[in-house]
C-alpha cells in the first residue's frame, strides 16, 4: 500500500517561479517509490509572476492539488508566508485529519511556513521534512560589500529576527532536512550543535529529461 505524502509548495504550477521547481521535478517519481502525493499550494491574488501552463505537462495524472487563497498584499506587507500561513494551516490540517499522511514535505523560501511542520506534528503526530532552497538565517547582507537586501534593511532585519526565533524549533522537531547546497546543512549543524542529529541531505536542483524533451519540441516548432 502506498504511503501518503503531503508536499507543501506555496508557489506551484502554472506560476513561473523557481521555487516550484523542487516539487515539480519530484512529483513524477514518487509513485514509483511507493508514495502517493498531494500538493498544498497558494492561489495568490497579488501574484505578479507570469503563468505558463506548459509547466504542468509532467504533473502526474490524478494528483490532488489543494489551492488555498490568501489575503492580498498591501504596501509594506507583501510576505506570502505571513499572508497565507493561517489559510494553509487550516486547510492542511483538515486534509491531514482526513487522510493521515505518513510524511509532510515543506519546500519553500517562504520560511515562515516552516512553522506549519511543528504545528501539524504536535496536533496530528505527523513527521515532517524541511527543504532549504535558501538559508533562512544568514549574515550575507551584513557582509562588507554586499548588495542591499530585497525589500530593504528593515524587512531584512525583521525576517532575520523571525528566523532566529523560529528556526531552532522548526529544525529541532523535524525528522529530516534536505538542502540544495551542502553549505546550508553545514551552517545548520554549526548554528545548532545541541539539536538532535537528524538526517541532513544535500539534494541539488535537477532538470528532468522530460523538461529537455519539451524544450526541444518547443524549439523545433519555433523553427518551422
Amino acid at each position: 500500500m502506498a504511503k501518503k505524502l503531503l508536499v507543501v509548495s506555496p508557489r506551484f504550477v502554472p506560476v513561473e517561479s523557481p521555487e516550484q521547481q523542487r516539487a515539480r521535478s519530484l512529483l513524477p517519481h514518487l509513485r514509483d517509490h511507493g508514495w502517493e502525493p498531494a500538493v498544498l499550494c497558494v492561489e495568490d491574488p497579488s501574484e505578479t509572476r507570469g503563468r505558463d501552463e506548459r509547466l504542468a505537462f509532467n504533473i502526474p495524472a490524478g494528483l490532488e492539488i489543494l489551492r488555498v487563497r490568501c489575503a492580498k498584499a498591501w504596501p509594506g506587507f507583501g510576505s506570502l508566508g505571513l499572508r497565507s500561513y493561517g489559510a494553509l494551516r487550516k486547510t492542511g490540517g483538515e486534509w491531514i485529519s482526513q487522510n493521515r499522511p505518513d510524511l509532510i514535505y515543506l519546500t519553500t523560501t517562504e520560511f515562515d511556513l516552516f512553522r506549519l511542520g511543528p504545528a501539524w506534528r504536535r496536533q496530528h503526530g505527523v513527521p515532517y521534512v524541511l527543504d532549504y532552497q535558501d538559508p533562512w538565517v544568514t549574515d550575507y547582507y551584513r557582509r562588507p560589500g554586499s548588495p542591499s537586501p530585497p525589500g530593504g534593511r528593515w524587512k531584512y532585519a525583521f525576517s532575520q529576527w523571525r528566523g532566529q526565533r523560529f528556526e531552532p524549533g522548526c529544525v529541532g522537531e523535524a525528522s529530516g532536512v534536505s538542502c540544495v547546497s551542502r553549505a546550508y546543512g553545514d551552517d545548520l549543524r554549526a548554528r545548532y550543535p545541541t539539536l538532535p542529529q537528524i538526517p541532513i541531505r544535500e539534494i541539488p536542483f535537477g532538470v528532468s529529461e522530460a523538461d529537455w524533451q519539451l524544450a526541444s519540441r518547443q524549439i523545433g516548432r519555433a523553427h518551422v
